[in-house]
């Protein structure tokens, strides 16, 4: 189920890609590659399996993707997490939320 739910969003993702390049409609980063190469990967832990993908693309130097990566937030273990106060906690998820909206404006 994990692993279909993913390939259906990358497949939708290269469509993006592909209706912007032949009918000049759905803007997003991944438009401004001139190719690429990916793969999926399956890793098993002791929680489960974790369906992920690996992307390599080809940009321009004078175009590159504009990623918000001097804005994201830390990723806390749990035993970090646990030890941050409620007002922490709240301006953590504020954090990760801004950051979240702006990856999706991207």
């Amino acid at each position: 189920e994990r692993f279909d739910h993913l390939q259906t969003s990358v497949r939708k993702f290269l469509k993006r890609r592909r209706d912007f390049i032949e009918k000049g409609r759905g803007l997003s980063q991944l438009c401004k590659s001139d190719g690429g190469v990916f793969s999926y990967e399956l890793t098993k832990s002791k929680s489960g399996w974790h369906p992920h993908c690996h992307m390599v693309v080809m940009l321009d130097p004078e175009n590159p993707i504009d990623f918000p990566f001097n804005i994201r937030p830390v990723l806390h273990k749990p035993d970090a997490w646990s030890k941050l106060s409620p007002q922490d906690k709240k301006n953590e998820k504020a954090l990760w939320k801004k950051y979240t909206d702006a990856v999706q404006e991207s």
